[in-house]
């Protein structure tokens, strides 16, 4: 049946009318899916005034009067659970849009868009992008104000585990989330691998991946802590606790390889470099229980720190390093002399293939005052043996030899006496202290100028499980005192 025109006018006060003279009107049902049928012209509701050729129908109100709803789609739960639309956007023009709102406002808190849901697994707005190629958005935001927000989500209740933003994809190589530009804030703690972080930043990961992993190509440099770096961490208190830290390491694992913090350089810089403010007090490097080094240790002073024997509660006691030009090692020990006077004494079995420049110290212990008894060598080193001669028997010596390195690696990386400081080093001084020159004029190695040289390919190479820095030590090592035979 066809809707009369006279039948319209019952619909005031909306004025609902055709744009084109003499197109066809509303009509009644033209099939079974069919309430109201129109095909040409354009259809006003609400005003004639606002005419736009594109536009095929308007509703429009200018909501002088308070609260207006121009236009409201219902579509209830059908009792077959058949999913309902209540607004179906469609367009197969590329560039076209299915559905868009604007909100031309520039106060208030109006909506473009505006979207709800009750339903407790409800979405107030889903947007998807079908197609499994090509640069598609399901959602697009653009925010032109200077201080606009392109994306805007918050879970409105205060208990539970709601989520205001949540990105998901079935793609191995997608993202669930990708932010380009700007910066990235986040209020709360942040948690990766994990849902419940206990800090700002907790980092998860399995058995076999890095938990983390950081790069930085920058090729600029800084000096002291103001370098780029491909992961930088930071105490801005200036009284934070004593065990604060602006990175900690832990390495659970109960086997001998583990590592805390490894630190790793491929050229001539530094694998892990500490620095304090206070030289005098603090330190740049602090290690509980034994220190490996497996190549050079330079250093300005040395020596070893133990409870005093005397007083172990209250007091350390020091004692220097014996220093010398040379790669020195010192061997000495105490032997009896036999009826004749002869004594051997035996050097550890690696001795001659280790040293060389062999020089001896001799003193005989005799505390009588009558006559002197002297003391020489009379054979030298040789097969790791060397063999004394006192002028008299049976007499008590104390020995002391000393050898020049001359192993593999000695030779290979022998210790320079002096050295010419570096071109930006110069006027400045390890230990400006010590010269009364203020810190400003310490010799600082973060702005050293480091050559283009390649090192050795085993330095270059990743740490790996079997290299000797990470197996596990020798259960037992060689004795520092060599023995001794010969006399009594």
């Amino acid at each position: 049946m066809k809707i009369r025109p006279a039948q319209l006018a019952s619909l005031s006060p909306l004025l609902i009318a055709c744009g084109i003279a003499g197109a066809q009107q509303w009509t009644g049902p033209t099939g079974p899916q069919n309430r109201l049928d129109y095909v040409t012209g354009n259809v006003y509701v609400g005003s004639t005034g606002f005419f736009n050729s594109v536009v095929r129908s308007d509703v429009v109100d200018d909501a002088s009067t308070g609260r207006i709803i121009t236009f409201h789609a219902f579509a209830g739960t059908p009792s077959n659970a058949e999913r309902t639309t209540a607004i179906w956007g469609e367009t197969n023009n590329p560039a076209g849009r299915a559905l868009q709102g604007f909100n031309f406002s520039t106060t208030g808190s109006g909506a473009g868009i505006w979207a709800e849901t009750a339903a407790d697994a409800g979405n107030g707005l889903r947007c998807r992008a079908t197609s499994t190629t090509g640069a598609n958005f399901a959602g697009y935001f653009d925010a032109a104000s200077t201080a606009g927000t392109g994306v805007y989500a918050t879970a409105t209740s205060s208990t539970g585990s709601n989520i205001g933003v949540w990105g998901n994809t079935q793609s191995s190589g997608g993202y669930a989330g990708y932010f380009t530009g700007g910066r990235n804030y986040f209020e709360g703690n942040v948690g990766i691998g994990t849902a419940n972080p206990s800090n700002r930043l907790v980092v998860t990961g399995s058995a076999s991946d890095s938990v983390q992993s950081n790069s930085n190509a920058s090729t600029n440099f800084g000096f002291n802590t103001g370098g780029p770096s491909g992961l930088s961490a930071s105490m801005t208190s200036a009284s934070s606790g004593i065990w604060s830290a602006g990175v900690w390491g832990f390495n659970n694992g109960t086997g001998t390889s583990g590592i805390g913090v490894a630190g790793y350089q491929a050229g001539q810089g530094f694998g892990i470099y500490g620095h304090v403010g206070d030289s005098v007090n603090g330190y740049a490097g602090y290690f509980e229980g034994r220190v490996n080094v497996t190549g050079n240790l330079s250093k300005g002073a040395g020596s070893f720190k133990i409870d005093h024997p005397l007083d172990p509660e209250n007091k350390y006691l020091y004692h220097s390093f014996v220093e010398s030009p040379d790669m020195m090692n010192i061997y000495n020990g105490m032997a009896y002399t036999d009826e004749n006077g002869y004594a051997t004494i035996t050097m550890p079995d690696y001795f001659e293939a280790l040293n060389r420049d062999f020089r001896y110290q001799l003193t005989v212990i005799d505390e009588a005052d009558a006559n002197w008894v002297l003391v020489k060598v009379v054979r030298e080193i040789s097969g790791n043996e060397f063999t004394i001669r006192t002028s008299a028997p049976s007499q008590k010596v104390s020995w002391q030899v000393t050898g020049i390195r001359h192993d593999a690696y000695a030779n290979q990386n022998r210790i320079p006496n002096a050295v010419d400081k570096e071109p930006q080093n110069r006027g400045h001084y390890v230990h400006p202290a010590a010269f009364g020159q203020p810190m400003s004029k310490v010799v600082s190695y973060q702005i050293e100028s480091k050559s283009t040289g390649t090192a050795p390919a085993n330095q270059l190479k990743q740490a790996q499980p079997s290299d000797p820095v990470r197996q596990a030590p020798k259960p037992t090592e060689p004795p520092l005192v060599p023995a001794v035979k010969g006399g009594h």
